[in-house]
């Protein structure tokens, strides 16, 4: 499916102060830029452990375990260091509090996956990434918490009204969505090459679906099955937000809602598994990884989180996967030379979905990939600004 214009606008959102002329941009579009880290990226100088990639010869021992005993040992707020050297991690570490994964730096510090990517070859050995930041590899929403807006979601406000607030609590971070697929009509679209043929797309007001009547010989998703790829049921149009105060049955955010969330379009508040809590506050920082087989660094249900000055290369699926995420930040980082650069999902460098908001994605090289980025139901109020980003290509089309 695709969404509509009208939501990717919000990725070149405007504030009042910016000097930017936003005329092009239709009212829709327009929201308040409060994206990536708030009060920025912490500098973490407590070191609560050091590894030394000599102490697992170097690349020739799996370290995978022993960072991720250094993580569960480290208290929220300081930073496991990485020496200059291999890492090798051929099974994914979790990053599930908050805390820094520091290297020596780009050029010394290398963590990887040597069963993982293999160039120009669409199946990895192994499929996992390489570093996980979440709370486990699949957070999911909870079906039964979901409850439904007695009123519309209004573009701008700060809160909503719900049937019942019960189990809503400061904190928290939930998911805010429509269903737009129950809403859609047929609407006709120009005839293309033969005027006297006629054609039609599955369309709301808001979110045009990859389905058409009569069916496209190639290229339509399929239906059902294509409604639950990147979002709940039928409901691409989404985004995270995170609850301040619960005052009877309004619900307060703490940054304003992007779009207008339609109670006739059955609008609904829904919260998370309690397994699947967002972590706050975890960063990866100052090194190199080569080989992702799943990805390389997912942020999965991750919130105020980040990647900085990171190298990465060589990996199939998406470089930096953001699926949950709210108020991530990826920043002077490189993506390049993606294992697998065609079309289906196997060669994307940056990829935001799963109502993912508010991330800011500033100051990045993306290089010789098939697509430098993807956004699929998701993206309010986030901003891509500064970022060099360059030959993106589909490897059998090379001339």
């Amino acid at each position: 499916m695709r969404v509509s214009s009208s939501l990717l606008f919000l990725l070149f959102a405007s504030t009042a102060s910016a000097q930017i002329d936003t005329s092009i941009v239709p009212g829709e579009g327009h929201t308040t830029w409060a994206p990536g880290v708030r009060g920025g990226i912490p500098e973490r100088p407590t070191v609560c452990a050091t590894l030394s990639a000599a102490a697992f010869g170097n690349g020739a021992a799996d370290a995978s375990a022993a960072i991720r005993a250094a993580i569960v040992a480290c208290p929220a707020g300081q930073t496991v260091a990485l020496s200059a050297g291999t890492f090798l991690v051929n099974n994914y570490v979790l990053i599930d509090k908050g805390i820094t994964l520091r290297g020596a730096g780009p050029e010394q510090t290398l963590l990887l996956k040597s069963n993982g990517a293999r160039r120009f070859s669409d199946r990895a050995i192994d499929n996992q990434p390489i570093l996980i930041v979440g709370p486990t590899r699949w957070p999911k929403t909870n079906p039964a918490s979901s409850v439904p807006l007695t009123a519309d979601g209004v573009k701008g406000a700060m809160s909503v009204t719900v049937a019942s607030a019960a189990g809503f609590a400061p904190g928290q971070f939930v998911l805010l969505d429509e269903d737009d697929f129950s809403a859609a009509t047929w609407v006709p679209l120009p005839p293309r090459i033969d005027p006297s043929k006629t054609s039609s797309i599955w369309a709301s007001d808001k979110v045009v679906f990859q389905r058409h009547n009569p069916p496209l010989p190639y290229g339509d998703d399929p239906f059902p099955d294509s409604l639950t790829w990147f979002s709940r049921a039928g409901r691409p149009l989404n985004e995270i937000k995170e609850v301040t105060a619960v005052e009877g049955n309004t619900i307060t955010f703490s940054t304003p809602i992007h779009t207008t969330y339609a109670r006739a379009k059955q609008a609904q508040l829904t919260r998370y598994m309690p397994d699947s809590t967002h972590v706050r506050e975890a960063g990866v920082e100052n090194l190199r990884l080569l080989g992702g087989g799943e990805g390389a660094i997912r942020f999965e249900a991750a919130a105020y989180s980040w990647v900085k000055n990171v190298d990465n290369a060589l990996w199939i699926g998406e470089g930096i996967a953001v699926n949950h995420g709210f108020r991530v930040e990826i920043r002077d980082s490189s993506l390049r030379d993606g294992a697998w650069p065609f079309p289906g999902g196997g060669g994307y460098a940056m990829s935001l979905a799963w109502g993912s908001s508010e991330v800011l994605i500033e100051n990045n090289t993306v290089l010789n990939v098939n697509k430098v980025m993807v956004v699929r139901s998701s993206g309010a109020g986030s901003v891509v600004g500064y970022n060099y980003m360059d030959n993106g290509y589909i490897g059998n089309q090379q001339d």
